[in-house]
This record gives C-alpha cells, sequence and structure tokens, in this order.
C-alpha cells in the first residue's frame, strides 16, 4: 500500500481547494485502477496538518513511511512570499517539513495571485533549496494562478468551464505521483478562458 502525505502549510488560503481536489481525484483514480486490474485500492492519501509542537510531532511521525508528500502552499500575498525568501523559510512552512521522515519525495502544489506567476516562480527556489537542505527528494510543483478565483469554483463542477484547466493540471500532476516521476514545473497561469474572464468577473467579482 502506497502512502501519500497531504501537508497543507496554508490552510486558510485558496492551495487548500487544490490540496482538496488533488486528494479527491487521487482517491478515485486509484479505486479505478484497482478496480481496472482487479486489485485491491494501492494508494492512499491522509492528511498531515501542520501542529503547533512540531518536534513532539515530527517524533510522533518520525516512524512512519511516506511513498511521497503533497505540499499546498499559497503565494497569494507578501505575507505569504515572505516565507520563502533566501535563508528564511517561514515557521509553519517548516513545522510542515518537519513532520516528514527524510528523503520523502516532496511534490508542491501553490496558488499565486493575478496572472504573473513569474514571483511565485523565483520563490519556488528557495523552497526547492530548503527541501533538499532537509534531504527531501524535490519532485516538481504545480502553480496556479488567479488565487482568489480558485477559491471561489472550488465547487463547481470539476471539469466544468471554471475549473477545466486546473483540474487538468492536477490530473497530470497525480499522473506523476502515481508514476513516482518528477512533475517538473507544471503552470496553469489563465485558468479561466480569455472570452470568458468578463464572464467570471461578472460572477465571482475578480478581475481576472
Amino acid at each position: 500500500m502506497r502512502r501519500i502525505a497531504l501537508v497543507n502549510a496554508s490552510p486558510q488560503g485558496p492551495a487548500s481547494a487544490l490540496l482538496d481536489d488533488f486528494s479527491e481525484a487521487f482517491a478515485v483514480y486509484a479505486r479505478l485502477s484497482a478496480q481496472a486490474f482487479g486489485e485491491k485500492i494501492g494508494a492512499v492519501c491522509e492528511k498531515a496538518t501542520v501542529c503547533d509542537d512540531t518536534e513532539q510531532e515530527s517524533a510522533e511521525h518520525a516512524e512512519h513511511r511516506y511513498d511521497a508528500a503533497i505540499l499546498a502552499i499559497a503565494l497569494d500575498t507578501e505575507e505569504d512570499a515572505a516565507k520563502l525568501q533566501p535563508g528564511c523559510v517561514a515557521a509553519d512552512v517548516q513545522g510542515a517539513l518537519a513532520k516528514l521522515p527524510a528523503r520523502t519525495p516532496i511534490y508542491v502544489l501553490a496558488t499565486a495571485s493575478g496572472a504573473d506567476v513569474q514571483p511565485a516562480r523565483a520563490l519556488f527556489a528557495h523552497l526547492e533549496k530548503a527541501c533538499r537542505a532537509r534531504d527531501f527528494a524535490w519532485m516538481g510543483s504545480l502553480l496556479v494562478a488567479d488565487a482568489k478565483l480558485v477559491a471561489s469554483v472550488r465547487r463547481t463542477a470539476r471539469m466544468g468551464v471554471w475549473r477545466r484547466r486546473t483540474s487538468e493540471a492536477v490530473d497530470e500532476l497525480i499522473a506523476h505521483v502515481r508514476a513516482k516521476q518528477s512533475a517538473g514545473v507544471l503552470e496553469v497561469a489563465h485558468p479561466v478562458p480569455r472570452a470568458l474572464r468578463p464572464l467570471a468577473q461578472l460572477i465571482y467579482g475578480h478581475r481576472l
């Protein structure tokens, strides 16, 4: 049985929507795969939320081995971005990483404000460095822009017009996780097609 840890370093942010989508879709694909080959479900996701006492939490989970971990983090505000400045990865992110045994493969799910993903992309380099410093295997990332929209449409149809591009990218990440492959850098700079942005702004009140 493969065990995938879900670690949410931004529980109040829109990245939580991506983590929930990953978890639900991963479970569906694992079940479909098991049915297709007449086997038991071979992989499960387990939530591992950040707690205040990271040292104690790390000790409790040190004996638990995960085949991979999905780290969700919001990079939507200046405060969020400050968490990943060079030489200064914030305590909540460090706490999230502290929950995992060394050499755990790390995949990152992140949201960015607006359509410009360049600033967030630069911050990933610092997060990757922090992961490697803790002896984790960096396996790539998925960055989705227009964070507020991601959170607003989380309860719409997964493959509907508002979520399709993001969901397809999440599915691509799942494929890499299941295959134990590096995902590289996956990005969704425009979750909503250009022609529908005025409608999205009208419905959800966000300028795209």
